[in-house]
């Protein structure tokens, strides 16, 4: 199996490793990437949304050419296989409820491939938690009724229940007078509302919970994003695990990534150039937008579709300059610093634990996901933000021994993880906007620009920073791309809306 050049494993006896092997990875990485071709579409990026886009096209006849930064596909979704398990190193879980994957998985016959993360192993060591400097151990009865009441109580703004003011979660304008109320505020208005209601370990576990969606400036992070997140997982705590923490392919994302690819290079119609970064797009003629990457080639096409995630698109020159408010979007992104880290630790009574850690400087989640190949240690996944814990790449020793002193029986044996936070092909994890943002932008970002289309799980309607989201983005964009293919030109800076699709 070929490796990606991106991401990292760790271990005390051997130390720091780059690169990981994938069957993410595409060799040889060009195929028909003629400069002097015309192409129906370019496609930029080889992430879920853009697959989906170059996949639709494809299949109805369309000459396109994907170009990617990295060497692999997937985007910030792919499955490594090391030391004979398979780690997935971003988007992980999926739901049936999630209506654009999971067409996808029943398009190419996934249904048997769903696991269940969250089996229970009798042998497991409690839930645990982490505040004033002490653990304290939970069942697990005790932890979800703990859990049950924060959610519901935090949930609960200005006395409603949160289906009130947003009956249709896919449709986040639907009130829009809600909408830019409860955008502007941000989660730390919340929790303020909150201080005395909550008890010390009920607002610990909240703050550590929230915190993994967006890190711990819950200043910065907006309270209607957040709420729009619960209600597609269905508002009570148990199914908001059930949507964002359980299910998973024992094919792997990469499995998935690999058919949407292969459907595509099926149909004849798909060229692509890998380990290609972008450098800028001109779309001055309404007629063909010219592509420049970053090794100087030019290549031409008569519709674009950019996939690049949000706090990346600043690195990239377009030509004309991009409407005011959506080049005021770009502008103004800001990153998720949540880093995710698979921890393998020795023994088998870590299956079912789960630990959650937050003070004003660190946060940690972490819980147990699978025992390992040899079945003697279990597989952790843990996501953690904050200054005590740091860079896995340059503290690894530290985290080490921070991890090891969650609990007295715990001992590290490997770190597996990918480094989104310093990827100039991501620049963070996956989007959650900041307060005043998402009810300003939102549209801004989805429109096109003339003969460029933008699609990504950046600014989707729906599950916005979910596999889910980037597939809407794909679907959207190619149908507005073949719509085009068939009128004649517009002027290059029209704008048209998703509603006229």
């Amino acid at each position: 199996m070929l490796s990606s050049a991106e991401g990292f494993e760790y271990t005390p006896t051997e130390g720091l490793k780059a690169g990981l092997p994938t069957p993410a990875v595409i060799n040889p990485h060009e195929l028909n990437a003629r400069t002097a071709e015309t192409y129906d579409v370019i496609v930029i990026g080889a992430g879920y949304a853009g697959l989906i886009t170059a996949r639709d096209l494809t299949s109805q006849g369309r000459k396109v050419l994907l170009i990617e930064g990295r060497d692999r596909i997937g985007g910030r979704t792919w499955t490594s296989y090391t030391d004979g398990h398979a780690y997935e190193m971003g988007g992980t879980w999926i739901h049936w409820h999630q209506p654009h994957l999971w067409t996808e998985v029943t398009r190419y016959g996934l249904n048997n491939q769903i696991k269940d993360s969250l089996e229970m192993y009798p042998g497991s060591a409690p839930q645990s938690t982490y505040t004033g400097g002490s653990r304290k151990d939970w069942s697990l009865a005790e932890i979800t009724a703990m859990q049950e009441k924060s959610a519901a109580t935090f949930l609960a703004i200005d006395g409603k229940h949160p289906t009130e003011w947003l009956p249709y979660p896919h449709n986040p304008g639907y009130n829009r007078a809600d909408y830019v109320k409860y955008d502007r505020m941000s989660v730390q208005d919340r929790l303020d509302q909150l201080d005395g209601v909550l008890s010390e370990e009920e607002m610990a576990f909240t703050k550590a919970n929230l915190g993994a969606l967006a890190g711990i400036d819950f200043a910065q992070i907006s309270l209607f994003d957040i709420v729009q997140r619960w209600l597609l997982c269905g508002t009570t705590q148990e199914e908001y695990m059930n949507h964002m923490a359980r299910y998973k392919l024992k094919c792997g994302q990469t499995g998935l990534a690999r058919c949407i690819f292969d459907d595509a290079c099926s149909t004849g119609k798909l060229s692509y150039s890998f380990s290609n970064p972008l450098k800028a797009i001109n779309s001055s003629d309404p007629r063909r937008a010219t592509v420049t990457c970053a090794d100087g080639r030019m290549f031409s096409a008569r519709q674009v579709v950019c996939t690049i995630p949000l706090t990346v698109l600043r690195t990239v020159g377009f030509f004309p300059e991009l409407p005011p408010l959506k080049a005021e979007a770009i502008a103004k992104a800001k990153s998720n610093p949540i880093r995710k880290l698979h921890v393998q630790v020795e023994g088998k009574q870590w299956k079912s634990w789960a630990g959650a850690k937050f003070a004003e400087e660190e946060l940690v989640m972490v819980m147990g996901e699978s025992h390992s190949p040899s079945g003697k240690d279990t597989n952790l996944v843990a996501f953690h933000d904050g200054a005590n814990i740091g860079d896995p790449r340059i503290k690894a020793r530290e985290l080490v021994k921070y991890f090891e002193g969650l609990h007295p029986d715990m001992k590290v044996k490997r770190f597996v993880f990918a480094d989104y936070i310093g990827s100039p092909f991501s620049n963070g994890g996956w989007c959650v906007f900041q307060p005043d943002y998402m009810s300003k932008y939102l549209e801004a970002l989805q429109e096109p620009v003339g003969n460029v289309k933008f699609a990504s799980g950046d600014y989707s309607d729906g599950w916005r920073g979910f596999i889910d989201g980037a597939i809407e983005g794909g679907i959207i964009a190619a149908r507005a791309v073949e719509r085009d293919l068939r009128s004649p030109p517009r002027n290059p800076l029209t704008r048209s809306s998703r509603s006229s699709l």
